[in-house]
């Protein structure tokens, strides 16, 4: 079987129980990948690489209804894990010059740089 996590609010909100769980789906035979609305570069996160680590291959739709994106592709998901389920069948109701995805990219850079500032911070500490 062919799993595809979602990436924002799902894997992101608790990646280290995905990957545990991503392990389990290995040990029986199954294959995990994840699949995103994001777009590949405007919308990096270094969770991405820590996926390509682990052997998970990244998708990204660029808003595009996911589905039919993987279907093009040639890959059958077999289940998926989505807070989301619109996002599996429907394109994203954002265009790309859209105020509100503007405002949401702002945000997850935000997020990034607040990330990274803990980061050194505790490195600091420690």
């Amino acid at each position: 079987m062919i799993i595809a996590l979602d990436f924002d609010e799902t894997y992101n909100r608790d990646y280290d129980m995905f990957d545990r769980i991503a392990e389990i789906f290995w040990d029986y035979g199954h294959k995990v990948i994840l699949v995103t609305y994001r777009h590949e570069t405007v919308d990096y996160d270094p969770l991405f690489d820590h996926l390509k680590e682990q052997n998970v291959e990244v998708y990204c739709t660029d808003g595009k209804a996911k589905k039919k994106y993987m279907e093009d592709l040639g890959i059958k998901v077999d289940i998926w894990i989505d807070d989301n389920p619109r996002s599996i069948l429907e394109d994203s109701a954002w265009k790309h010059d859209s105020p509100e995805l503007h405002a949401w990219r702002e945000e997850q850079k935000q997020k990034l740089i607040d990330m990274d500032l803990r980061y050194e911070k505790n490195l600091r500490l420690a």
